[in-house]
């Protein structure tokens, strides 16, 4: 991994949460969701009570005062930040946020399609259809996110609990988490440029910066009880897309330095 590559995306990402909000106002990006008055409501009321829920999951969870609750030989793990007691509540916090994004995608596909109108002059003309289609793409790949993160915080508890390194668990669990959550907001927009979820993921793994700190702020701004389900993916989708813009543009740039110096010496 480029770790600079990483820092650079990392920090692109960091900027355009400040640049997003700005962004909607100056634009009106709302506008674009006049067609789907009535299904946002719906959205709104369902996300609303899974915020709340969330909320006060995770919050339970900072009151905790386990750190290490791997046990052996049964192998009992506590999955923090994720997981309650495994046995019991599987992913409690966890499944509340893709809950909250799958019912918030709309928001997701809207806002950052609108975006990209502005930014590249792409028209933006939702259809119900094509928010059906959207909406059933964003599923797919929450179900996919939701099994790999099972996968890597029972693995990551394993490893880490057997080398003794189990303080590093929540703040490694938490970038995992970070980054699937961005994964969903950087999928819709390569979904926009007809790429299968194959190939989006192959994409995102190369922004791995971008999708980390997307999915932070996606994580932080779901904590704000009930208006943090509406606020927090129409930031994220902003800022991916404002942030991708950039960072496309800079490699553009670099491609064409690099072209011209190679072209350069072959005529020498």
């Amino acid at each position: 991994m480029d770790y600079q590559l990483f820092i650079k995306q990392f920090k692109t990402g960091w900027s355009a949460y400040w640049r997003a909000l700005p962004f909607i106002r100056k634009h009106q990006l709302w506008l674009g969701l006049t067609r789907a008055k009535w299904l946002i409501r719906l959205l709104l009321v369902v996300a609303a009570l899974i915020s709340l829920q969330f909320t006060i999951a995770f919050w339970g969870w900072i009151g905790m005062p386990s750190i290490n609750s791997f046990k052996a030989p049964g192998i009992n793990l506590n999955f923090d930040l994720s997981f309650s007691d495994f046995s019991t509540d599987l992913h409690k916090s966890g499944g509340l946020k893709y809950l909250i994004i799958l019912a918030m995608h709309i928001l997701i596909s809207a806002f950052g399609g609108r975006t990209t109108e502005v930014l590249q002059g792409q028209p933006f003309q939702p259809t119900l259809m094509s928010y059906i289609r959207g909406k059933w793409r964003g599923l797919l790949v929450i179900i996919r996110n939701f099994f790999v993160e099972i996968a890597l915080v029972i693995l990551i508890a394993l490893v880490l609990s057997l080398f003794g390194f189990s303080f590093l668990k929540n703040p490694i669990i938490f970038v995992v988490q970070s980054y699937l959550l961005g994964f969903v907001v950087l999928d819709t927009a390569n979904s926009r440029l007809n790429m299968s979820i194959r190939q989006s993921a192959r994409r995102i793994r190369k922004y791995a910066g971008l999708a980390v700190v997307i999915g932070l702020g996606l994580y932080v701004l779901l904590l704000i009880p009930i208006f943090g389900a509406v606020v927090a993916p129409c930031m994220a989708a902003v800022a991916a897309v404002l942030a991708m813009h950039e960072l496309e543009n800079v490699e553009e740039v670099n491609s064409t330095m690099a072209e011209s110096v190679i072209e350069g010496k072959t005529e020498l």
